[in-house]
Parts: structure tokens; C-alpha cells; sequence
């Protein structure tokens, strides 16, 4: 990305925690000026976020990143990845927004630490994986990544994919060491369908829109109540957790990591990470903040050690 920015995170601690952190040089927006940059920002988000623009880096031709494909069941569903690192090692799945698709993750990979597999998925819908029919809830989304699961994987979530992560933790307690969710929308009452989104699900005009458009629409007409569904099932969740948020998020206001740190309790009880200048982009904007983040989450998720 070309504006990468490093929140320096404090030393290592155990959560429940909340870290509040600037980029360095950094100034948070103040004054008269910021009631017209607001609606400005949530423009741009928005148009990033729909046209996928400086969010996928070049192909690299990297050898250590791999395309597959995992065919899933006997209806021709098959989930396409990229990844990274010895498949025996520490596994790490990433998950994209809506929409997005693997790619966006690629940094990620080819940094892959020599003791970590590093996987990301195109979901349901997106990308190279098929069908290319959308995959319309957090549940079926959830189901659908569930074989890509080992034993004490740790997941990073972005956006709506924070929410299939979390989905994925609650109905596999047992499976998942870790959570890094970013820029995670949680709270059903933040979410509203514009009638606009009605009208490009719609027959005609769903075949007119890209693929990925289309599956983003379709997952987020239910967004409201699958959220809703999901917030009861948090309970089951047995892994730490750690929730990274921009201050200046207008997709994803910060209302929703006091949501999750409020609802998420026991050994889930999260680190909230609070970027003072950090906006929705936080996985491209402040990438090495995010793994440095990604190594409290190893941290957290490591098995005990006894000395006799």
C-alpha cells in the first residue's frame, strides 16, 4: 500500500485490555473543519470499498504463495486459497471483507514466518472460488470456510469477515486457539439496507453488476438480522480475542468494539485495539501494526509452559 503507517503497540500484555495508539506523526482530525471531512471520508470508504481500489497488491509472482483449490461437497462447492508456509505449522486463516477476495492478503503471505502456515480464502462467492452463485448469510459463509479449520487455528477477520469469525469460533470452540478481528461490525442496530440494494437485487439488474458486487449485496440484505442470530452464540466462544478499530471508521463505527468487548466474556474477554488515526483500511494502512497484533494474538493462544 502506499500509505503505510506503524501504530506502535505497547509491550506484550494479557487481556481484557484497551490499548489507544497513533500512527507516528500522526494527528487525530479536529477543529471546525471536521463536520464536512466526515461525510468526505465515509465517501471514500465507501468507494474503496465497492471498487476494491489500492486494496489488492500487484501479483508479486512470489514462489512461496500458492493458489489451490479445495473442492468441499458433491455440488461442485470449492473454496480457493492462497497460501503460505509449511501446512504442519501454526495455521493462520485470513478472511476477507464484502467484497473482497483473497489477494487483498497477499503482504501477509509473503511474509509468512517460518513457523506459521498462512492461509487466505476467496469466501463463497467471491474470487475463484465456486459457485459463483453468493453465499448469503454469516452462517453459511461460516460453514462453508469450517473444513479449512486445524486444530488451534488462529483466525483474522476483516470487516464482515470478522463476523464469520467470529461465527466460526462459536459453533468450533474446540478448534479455535485465536481471534484478530479488525474493523468488525457486530451490532445489528448499526446496520440498515438502503432501498437502493432492494432494487440491485432485483433480477435484471443483479446480472448487470459484477460478480462480487452482486454476492456483497446479497450477504448484506440479512446482515441486521444475522448479527441479531450471532450475538447469543458468543457465549460459546472459548478463545482470547483481540478486536482492532480505527477511531476515524465511518463503515465501521467504534461503537462496535465496545459491543464486543461488552458481550464477549470469560477467557474471550478481548484486547481492544483503539488506532486514534486509523480509518477502515487498517489491514493496508497499518499493516505491520496488524501483525504485531497477529503476535499478541500467538501469544495469547500459546499452550501453557511448565517449569519442573
Amino acid at each position: 500500500m502506499k500509505h503505510e503507517h506503524l501504530a506502535q503497540l505497547p509491550p506484550y500484555s494479557l487481556p481484557p485490555t484497551t490499548i489507544s495508539v497513533a500512527s507516528d506523526g500522526a494527528l487525530r482530525p479536529t477543529g471546525r473543519f471536521e463536520v464536512f471531512r466526515r461525510p468526505l471520508r465515509h465517501l471514500r470508504e465507501q468507494m474503496k470499498t465497492l471498487t476494491g481500489w489500492g486494496l489488492c497488491p500487484a501479483e508479486s509472482g512470489a514462489p512461496n504463495v500458492t493458489r489451490k483449490s479445495l473442492p468441499l461437497d458433491e455440488n461442485g462447492l470449492s473454496l480457493s486459497t492462497l497460501s503460505a508456509g509449511e501446512p504442519s505449522a501454526q495455521q493462520i486463516l485470513f478472511i476477507h471483507g464484502s467484497p473482497g477476495r483473497a489477494e487483498e492478503w497477499r503482504p501477509y503471505l509473503e511474509n509468512c514466518p517460518a513457523d506459521q502456515y498462512r492461509i487466505a480464502v476467496d469466501r463463497a462467492g467471491y474470487g475463484e472460488s465456486q459457485p459463483s452463485a453468493p453465499c448469503p448469510t454469516i452462517a453459511a459463509q461460516a460453514d462453508a470456510i469450517a473444513p479449512l479449520l486445524t486444530p488451534r487455528c488462529i483466525i483474522v477477520g476483516y470487516s464482515y469477515g470478522g463476523s464469520v469469525a467470529l461465527q466460526l469460533a462459536a459453533d468450533h470452540p474446540d478448534l479455535v486457539a485465536g481471534l484478530l478481528l479488525v474493523g468488525c461490525p457486530i451490532d445489528p442496530q448499526l446496520e440498515y439496507v438502503n432501498p437502493l440494494q432492494r432494487v440491485a437485487a432485483t433480477s435484471i439488474v443483479a446480472r448487470l453488476l459484477p460478480r462480487a458486487l452482486n454476492a456483497s449485496n446479497i450477504e448484506l440484505l440479512p446482515f441486521k438480522s444475522d448479527l441479531a442470530d450471532l450475538l447469543p452464540k458468543l457465549s460459546a466462544i472459548k478463545s482470547r480475542v483481540t478486536v482492532m478499530q480505527g477511531l476515524l471508521d465511518t463503515l465501521v463505527v467504534g461503537s462496535n468494539a465496545d459491543m464486543l468487548a461488552a458481550q464477549l466474556n470469560g477467557s474471550a474477554a478481548p484486547r481492544v485495539i483503539l488506532i486514534q488515526d486509523g480509518d477502515h483500511y487498517l489491514p493496508w494502512t497499518h499493516r505491520l501494526t496488524v501483525e504485531q497484533a497477529l503476535g499478541f494474538v500467538l501469544r495469547d493462544s500459546a499452550p501453557p509452559t511448565y517449569a519442573w
